[in-house]
């Protein structure tokens, strides 16, 4: 029957971006269009899930994300992400410095978006 299609699709962490977790879609108008278009979907990426992923969400008590970005290639609606991520004890002043723009997910961790060569230059990162 082409006109009903099951597909798994990623939701990754906005955190590391490795996948958080797994969702089952399906269309349910059915008609063959609709139906290719699920299909397409099966095993992609469609958006950040609300949650960390087990490996960030085990210091999740402890520390505050920063995700290094390239705020040159970022748009409003999305940022360019250059693969940095450095874990911060919540206690540092670097935290409380920059508390306003801690994003707070559903499961309580926290990160923060920083420009690669700002976290370069404050020492989180080497490279």
């Amino acid at each position: 029957m082409d006109n009903f299609k099951v597909a798994i699709v990623n939701y990754i962490c906005p955190i590391c971006g490795r996948v958080a977790e797994e969702n089952i879609i399906c269309n349910s108008l059915l008609t063959p269009k609709v139906a290719s278009e699920v299909e397409k979907l099966h095993n992609q990426n469609v958006g950040y899930s609300d949650h960390a992923c087990k490996d960030c969400a085990k210091y999740k008590d402890d520390v505050v994300y920063f995700v290094g970005i390239n705020e040159e290639k970022s748009t409003n609606k999305d940022v360019y992400r250059t693969g940095q991520i450095a874990g911060v004890r919540k206690e540092a002043s670097l935290v409380s410095e920059v508390e306003k723009f801690i994003i707070t997910l559903e499961d309580e961790t926290k990160f923060c978006f920083i420009d690669v060569n700002i976290g370069k230059q404050i020492g989180l990162w080497n490279d």
